[in-house]
């Protein structure tokens, strides 16, 4: 079993997004969840750059995951 423990200064990753990150892995699948995001980047409004935001931040929960499952 491999721990992840949240909120470790060398990430700056917000925990929430990694939560949700995880969450959606286990209910989605990867390849799910890499689409979802795609889609929401390529759907946030013209302006809406906190939208995009949040996507990206998603996607980088995804990558702390992704890291920490391959050490």
């Amino acid at each position: 079993m491999r721990v992840i423990i949240l909120g470790q200064p060398e990430t700056s990753v917000p925990d929430s997004a990694v939560r949700l990150a995880y969450e959606l892995v286990q209910t989605l699948g990867r390849e799910e969840t890499h689409d979802l995001i795609v889609t929401g980047i390529r759907s946030a409004e013209s302006g809406r750059s906190d939208v995009v935001d949040g996507w990206v931040e998603l996607a980088q929960g995804i990558e702390a995951l992704t890291h920490a499952t391959r050490h």
